[in-house]
């Protein structure tokens, strides 16, 4: 968890992580959560690994 934790704070538009060990996930918080960033975290870390939350909502 903390490999990814410490992989996951170059993600463009990183404000914080952190791991929540009770629930073993990594929980990344960026400005804008898009479908495309949650699509490859999934991808790269396993569906369910890294919760991702926005502060900001994308734009349509």
């Amino acid at each position: 968890m903390r490999q990814i934790q410490r992989e996951i704070n170059d993600v463009a538009g990183f404000i914080s992580s952190g791991i929540d060990e009770v629930s073993n996930v990594v929980r990344l918080e960026v400005y804008v959560a898009t479908k495309e960033l949650r699509d490859r975290l999934n991808a790269r870390y396993g569906r369910g690994t890294v919760t991702l939350t926005g502060f900001l909502k994308p734009v349509s």
